[in-house]
């Protein structure tokens, strides 16, 4: 057996590339320049398991020796992370409840026309369990009733677990206490999701990026459930997958997808359903759907955008400029009024009106004044969907073309913090604070991030550098990037963990 790898062994950028290569080749997944650190745990774990003496040795086992398949599958399996729980995104399973299933099967007969659930990506299982308990509720019948749903996974222990359908205390303490009462059985310290809910669930497992979607199910299906799933794959694979939704659904079937993803720029196939809190796509309007109570179309929406100083920050406006097009956009760009163009987009932004302020900032061309503006703005939609990642990947673009760009040193410091990628983040806020020293969040920021990366002495230093900026500024002033913080609320955070890190 080979050498076992160094503990501390470091993923290099060039052994990360040719790893993220072999994994789109091999299974379609895609992970991003921000996914480094977490790549690098999975390998240094198999690498370890393994006895491989370097990435360059078990890249080499992976790539060719025909004994690697399993490997890759247990590879796999150690990068994708399964988070999930019951019920969870709660806006949609009122949706789901209030109107798509009474839609779908108001005019259906009993034990003959079928309905088919998939969901895609169903990790550990409690997405699908969710939506077989809220059937039983709904439809006392639902034994007569010809249901079938379908949960595919690429992960093979997460496939496993659901199967079992056995769950710790935590795991169930999102269930609400009728649906624990009604479906769940304690066994011993866990508990088990009752025989009658777990049959009515067929499990595969499924790639979603290479797999056909008639292994699982030939026949069309009324509703997919794909939550969180695209992350994992490049815009290319995004738009190859929704396709094959697209196919799979019944016309007038719903797909139903994560919070912080979106079909903008990825297909115009499906109608946007507008709910409470939440939207649902559709294949093709029923007649009635727009005059339903409970749903109203939506208008072309994305994700949270904040205007002029803010970064991830939500605005708290009523109403919005409505009807507004890609066309509009690119009228004004012909007169020559880029500043509108954009001026719309952070009026629409701060209204809510996401998708077309979007619209707005994409029809603001490279050789525009506002185009680095513009850029920032869409990169920090992508933020607040939870796509740091895909934000990271653009606001780098942004710094080779302008080195000394303030706002973009910034965005990345944050997204970097969020991510957990501490060393990052502290080279983009020092690189914000080279370009303006005065910069108060920047420099918090790296305060935060020193303490976080238990480094005192630094992070003492930082937070007295801050209050010596707040000190020049009033109390009421706005500080950088932020209506929301004033100094004096820095300030009081500042003395804070000063008066901490002098006692430890």
């Amino acid at each position: 057996m080979p050498p076992q790898a160094h503990e501390n062994s470091s993923l290099s950028h060039a052994d990360f590339a040719l790893f993220r290569r072999f994994f789109l080749e091999k299974t379609g997944l895609y992970y991003a320049e921000a996914r480094k650190h977490q790549v690098e745990i999975g390998l240094n774990e198999r690498i370890k398991q393994n006895g491989f003496a370097s990435y360059q040795e078990y890249y080499r086992f992976l790539k060719w020796d025909p004994k690697a398949v399993q490997e890759i599958q247990d590879l796999i399996d150690a990068l994708t992370i399964q988070e999930t729980s019951f019920f969870r995104n709660k806006p949609q399973f009122d949706a789901l409840k209030k109107f798509v299933l009474p839609e779908i099967v108001k005019n259906r007969s009993i034990g003959i026309q079928p309905l088919r659930i998939w969901s895609a990506g169903c990790s550990t299982g409690e997405e699908i369990y969710s939506i077989a308990m809220l059937l039983c509720e709904l439809l006392p019948d639902f034994e007569s009733r010809n249901i079938t749903l379908f949960a595919t996974d690429i992960s093979r222990p997460a496939l496993e677990m659901a199967e079992r359908g056995v769950y710790h205390k935590k795991q169930i303490r999102s269930l609400p206490k009728k649906y624990q009462e009604k479906y769940i059985k304690k066994i011993g310290e866990d508990y088990e999701v009752s025989s009658a809910i777990r049959k009515m669930v067929q499990f595969k497992s499924h790639n979603l990026a290479i797999d056909s979607y008639d292994r699982f199910c030939t026949q069309e299906l009324d509703i997919i459930f794909c939550k969180n799933v695209t992350i994992y794959f490049n815009r290319e694979t995004t738009i190859k997958i929704t396709d094959g939704f697209h196919r799979k659904l019944k016309q007038g079937g719903f797909l139903f997808l994560g919070h912080s993803e979106t079909l903008w720029k990825i297909s115009n196939k499906f109608k946007a359903l507008d709910f409470k809190n939440t939207f649902v796509y559709t294949k093709e309007n029923p007649t009635d759907i727009s005059t339903h109570e409970h749903c109203l179309p939506i208008k072309k929406r994305a994700s949270t955008i904040s205007s002029k100083k803010s970064s991830v920050d939500h605005s708290d406006g009523k109403g919005g400029e409505k009807g507004f097009s890609k066309n509009d956009a690119l009228e004004d760009e012909a007169g020559g009024s880029h500043a509108v163009v954009f001026k719309k987009g952070c009026n629409l932004s701060k209204l809510k009106d996401y998708e077309n302020a979007l619209l707005c900032f994409s029809g603001i061309e490279e050789n525009s004044p506002y185009y680095l503006k513009a850029q920032i703005e869409y990169a920090t939609i992508l933020s607040n969907q939870g796509k740091y990642e895909d934000a990271i990947l653009l606001l780098n673009d942004l710094v080779q073309k302008d080195s000394l760009a303030e706002a973009v040193y910034y965005l990345l410091g944050v997204l970097h913090h969020r991510i957990g990628d501490f060393k990052n983040a502290s080279k983009m806020l020092q690189k914000t604070l080279y370009v303006n020293s005065e910069n108060t969040l920047a420099s918090f920021y790296l305060s935060e991030v020193y303490r976080q990366m238990k480094r005192p002495d630094l992070a003492r230093k930082t937070y007295h550098n801050t209050l010596k900026i707040l000190e020049n500024l009033p109390s009421d002033q706005e500080t950088s990037f932020s209506s929301e913080i004033t100094p004096e609320f820095l300030s009081q955070a500042c003395t804070k963990w000063i008066n901490f890190l002098e006692k430890t």
